[in-house]
């Protein structure tokens, strides 16, 4: 008697079969598992598994001397990151581009690269 098992962490199931011939056995217990997998109380348990896993959340924008200027929100809930957060992130961001405009290097590059195009023009 062959013994073979597999277990779905996002349902908490645990599939187990037994049969006389080994390759049955196995056969059985992948054709249960992909049926469950295919299932939509599967499908509803792996979203929800999904929606509760922690992400980082990143933002990130180009100034206008090159430098990419990025905002980086860890641990946050995937089913968090609604269309109200990515705006407040958006809004972290602008401040983040407005507070390195006000620096001298920042301020020196726009300064050069705009003299050269003048030139150029």
């Amino acid at each position: 008697m062959y013994y073979s098992k597999t277990h779905c962490k996002h349902c908490d199931i645990e599939f187990v079969i037994n049969n006389e011939d080994k390759d049955v056995c196995e056969q059985l217990l992948s054709k249960t598992y992909i049926e469950h997998i295919r299932s939509d109380q599967h499908k509803v348990k792996e979203e929800e598994y999904r929606l509760n896993q922690y992400t980082t959340f990143k933002s990130q924008s180009k100034c206008q001397c090159g430098e990419v200027i990025e905002v980086e929100i860890p641990d946050v809930k995937v089913k968090n990151i609604t269309e109200e957060f990515k705006r407040n992130a958006e809004s972290w961001l602008l401040d983040e581009v407005i507070q390195h405009r006000s620096t001298d290097e920042c301020k020196r590059i726009i300064k050069r690269d705009n003299t050269i195009n003048q030139i150029l023009n």
